[in-house]
């Protein structure tokens, strides 16, 4: 592949930003979407595990891995970790295209799908599950990331339909038409 790009998502917790990372790789013809959250669970076997300097070092390498071998990417995290934005810095400054996204979602949303979540699932001393309820702090620190970005989306009262589709007729107007229509191209023929 030629012509590579990033597309980068961050917001705050369960906004939506890994529904929507798998949805944009699917949709670019499988290009690799890389997921702080994933590579948190492959490293250590649980995505809330706080080891942000081996999580984003490996997302860095990936991401620069793919990207040399002209492979678009779509990567996504809270944007908390200032590893997360320095890595965004470092690829940035080596001049692959980048499209990032904002999404954000009130905290009474959050909560309610972060319990529908396998990975969130808490148990008690004797074993049985409880509800979840995401930390006020843990939500307001996501929710309060200072990171530029090219769309906002406020994924609050939004099916992840809607979602795509706002992200979806974004990129459609910002990336160069050769580039877009190649890769939905390249999709479309892994299909047929």
């Amino acid at each position: 592949m030629a012509n590579p790009f990033v597309i980068a998502l961050h917001g705050n917790i369960g906004s939506g930003k890994t529904t929507l990372g798998k949805r944009l790789s699917e949709h670019f013809g499988g290009i690799p979407h890389l997921s702080s959250d994933a590579i948190r669970a492959e490293l250590y076997g649980a995505p809330g595990v706080n080891k942000h300097g081996a999580v984003f070092q490996t997302m860095h390498d990936r991401a620069k891995e793919h990207l040399a071998n002209g492979s678009p990417i779509v990567m996504d995290s809270t944007g908390m970790s200032p590893k997360y934005r320095q890595m965004l810095e470092d690829i940035k400054n080596m001049n692959y295209p980048m499209h990032t996204i904002k999404l954000s979602s009130n905290r009474d949303v959050t909560n309610q799908r972060e319990k529908t979540r396998d990975d969130r699932i808490t148990l008690d001393e004797n074993g049985k599950e409880v509800p979840f309820e995401m930390p006020r702090e843990v939500w307001d620190r996501s929710s309060q990331v200072d990171m530029p970005y090219d769309l906002h989306i406020d994924t609050s009262n939004l099916s992840p339909d809607d979602v795509f589709n706002q992200a979806v007729t974004h990129l459609s107007t910002r990336m160069p038409k050769q580039a877009y229509i190649k890769f939905v191209s390249n999709k479309i023929q892994k299909n047929a």
